[in-house]
């Protein structure tokens, strides 16, 4: 039987999820407040971009329209708290809205190839920041202003800020990629994988090839909302602008710079395209800049991203190695 291509971690499954877990929890206590406050902003953008992974490397659908659901997660968050409900229900709601959300999409696009579909999602993304900026949402946007999110509290401790704010992100980041982890280990990643290969056989053997579109451009979107919901709650700020077609681009940038077949992946492309030029205060034309040159860079010199190119370094190393002789018992008469 085929195996399934190396889409989770790096170097294996739930142990490796595990081990980044650790490190990430453990990681505030060797940081800075500034870089604790950028690694959590990080986990938002890299949930959303795990989406856009997720969906390339399942099917290599195009989900350009992944800043339109962050906008909508952003600003649905923030409804949600004016209206008092609890910030612990606030982000399943987002999630679930996410679902709803692209499965509605899907239905309505399932039955596109990528390229139609990817014009779609980015068309979507282009019409929703428009409506949002000076058209029908701007009431519930704040038009180019934007509106002030309010602060939610989980437990009594505020997450907007600090210790709260980072373990929050980076919980729900771990949590999204065992999710994503177990769908790829279950009967519905085995049906995207035979659709994959071969979309005609997969139909003929019984897999609904546009109901897993459906789901899969569902979780992806779900992903998306919920990263959008965590940006505006970390920065107490979101405006149309902000998820404008432009961060569509950046998502999908960090998806293919870290390797869209790793779940992290995205992770590794949104600390290389986001954080560090955070840190360093790079301006944010210079950071359109650096986003241009390392995709470009990554697809002409390791085209399946930087994951993949040191997993196959570290397998070609490891063939040059010296191996240990065998030690041969001896045999008692």
């Amino acid at each position: 039987m085929p195996q399934s291509p190396p889409l989770p971690l790096a170097c294996g499954g739930f142990e490796s999820l595990a081990g980044c877990a650790a490190l990430v929890l453990l990681a505030p206590l060797l940081l800075s407040e500034y870089q604790v406050y950028a690694l959590a902003v990080t986990f938002a953008y890299a949930i959303a971009a795990l989406g856009t992974g997720i969906a390339y490397s399942s099917l290599g659908i195009l989900a350009l329209g992944q800043s339109g659901f962050m906008a909508i997660g952003a600003f649905a968050s923030i409804l949600l708290l004016e209206a008092k409900v609890p910030f612990i229900a606030v982000l399943p709601l987002c999630l679930l809205l996410g679902l709803a959300c692209g499965a509605a999409f899907g239905l309505l696009a399932s039955r596109l190839t990528q390229f139609p579909l990817a014009v779609v999602g980015f068309a979507f993304a282009f019409l929703l920041m428009d409506l949002g900026t000076g058209g029908l949402l701007k009431r519930l946007t704040g038009g180019e202003a934007g509106r002030t999110a309010p602060v939610g509290t989980l437990f009594a401790a505020d997450v907007s800020q600090g210790l709260p704010m980072y373990y929050l992100g980076a919980i729900a980041l771990v949590l999204c990629l065992l999710l994503a982890l177990l769908a790829q280990r279950s009967s519905f990643g085995r049906a995207l994988l035979s659709i994959k290969r071969d979309e005609m056989l997969a139909a003929s053997c019984g897999v609904h090839v546009s109901g897993c579109k459906t789901a899969l451009l569902a979780l992806a979107t779900a992903f998306a909302t919920l990263g959008g919901a965590l940006v505006a709650q970390f920065t107490n700020f979101a405006s149309p602008g902000q998820f404008g077609p432009g961060l569509t681009v950046s998502l999908l940038a960090m998806a293919l710079v870290g390797g869209s077949r790793f779940l992290l992946g995205p992770l590794v492309g949104t600390l290389i395209l986001d954080t560090l030029p955070y840190l360093v205060k790079m301006r944010a034309d210079d950071r359109q800049v650096l986003v241009g040159v390392v995709l470009l860079a990554v697809l002409v010199l390791a085209p399946d991203g930087l994951l993949a190119w040191l997993q196959s370094g570290w397998r070609a190393l490891a063939r040059r190695l010296p191996r240990p002789a065998a030690k041969h018992e001896e045999r008692t008469p």
